[in-house]
């Protein structure tokens, strides 16, 4: 079932102002509010609601480097999930480029849940200004395979993002990829979780960069996870690891808040665990109470201490998930 379906060869598309909703659901992976197949550049979806189906957006483009699909936008959309059964948000395979902002992804429903999925992805692109929300369960927040291997060093960007969860799997995950920076993101668990940030290479990745970002969970529920074949290759893929926040339980100094390979890292610990020599990682990283405005507005508010303990990222982008300026986290760390 497809409520709305664009096939081979749709070109220039803009999909705006729906309303999109099924009102009996078939939990597959073509019970979609929007199907997209084949090759269809420059296709826009924005500003739809889109309820009470197994995919909000799903899109498979074709399996060949040269026909990935090109220009894509999927901006302000609000998403729900349906009242039960596996559900998946935004699901993107074999894009080149695409740019995924401003969407409200909120998650009611358990239990195969993905908030946004991109799986061979090329060329960089933008995550970005995204709220992905479960009040329940899912398995990813945000979920990224295959991203760049074939050489390209564009990166995809992931910046000012609020990804929270009662409880589930990962809030982000990302295997096998590339060239991506995760700038400025907040995440929080509510209940319980395996990691806020998982990080896996397969033994040759390389340039993640994880700086400015906020991670809020329980005790005894690790943050940060980065892993590979061995410790060498996991070490490798990080390009930087540093000024973010890792606030576990009540902050006791004893939280483990990184597992590089197996091993635990405290907040006294952690400094130069991934990367031992310049640029060293997590050397003007904090354990701080971020004091999110609530579970699931990740608005981090001025008491918290943090305003000014930032990396400048201005080279990057200059506003935050609100759209005032945010040049580093001593402007992004206010509540609006």
């Amino acid at each position: 079932m497809q409520i709305i379906a664009s096939g081979d060869s749709c070109k220039n598309v803009t999909i705006y102002g729906n309303i999109i909703s099924a009102t009996q659901q078939a939990f597959t992976t073509n019970a979609s509010g929007v199907y997209v197949s084949g090759f269809t550049p420059r296709l826009t979806i924005r500003k739809n609601t889109i309820s009470s189906v197994s995919n909000a957006v799903y899109l498979i483009g074709i399996n060949n480097l040269s026909q990935y699909t090109t220009n894509l936008v999927i901006d302000s959309n609000n998403v729900t999930t349906s009242p039960s059964g596996s559900w998946y948000g935004i699901v993107l395979n074999y894009c080149s480029n695409p740019t995924i902002k401003y969407n409200s992804i909120l998650m009611n429903s358990c239990c195969i849940n993905q908030g946004i999925y991109l799986s061979n992805n090329s060329n960089g692109g933008v995550i970005a200004y995204n709220k992905v929300i479960a009040n329940s369960y899912f398995q990813y927040g945000i979920y990224l395979q295959n991203v760049n291997i074939n050489g390209e060093t564009t990166p995809l960007m992931v910046y000012n993002n609020f990804i929270s969860t009662s409880s589930g799997n990962y809030n982000c995950f990302v295997s096998n990829s590339n060239y991506i920076n995760f700038f400025n993101n907040s995440f929080n668990v509510v209940s319980s979780i395996s990691y806020n940030l998982y990080v896996n290479s397969s033994g040759t990745n390389n340039n993640i960069n994880i700086v400015n970002n906020s991670f809020k969970s329980p005790s005894a529920y690790i943050s940060l996870f980065v892993g590979g074949t061995n410790i060498t290759t996991a070490r490798a893929m990080i390009g930087e690891c540093n000024f973010n926040n890792y606030y576990q339980g009540s902050g006791s100094a004893s939280e483990n808040l990184l597992n590089l390979q197996g091993t635990n890292y405290t907040i006294s610990t952690i400094k130069g665990a991934i990367k031992p020599s310049a640029p060293m990682s997590d050397s003007n990283s904090n354990a701080f109470n971020p004091q999110y405005k609530t579970n699931t507005d990740l608005h981090i508010l001025p008491s918290s201490g943090l305003e000014g303990r930032g990396k400048l990222l201005s080279a990057f982008f200059t506003d935050d998930i609100d759209g005032g300026e945010a040049f580093d986290q001593q402007l992004r760390y206010r509540s609006r």
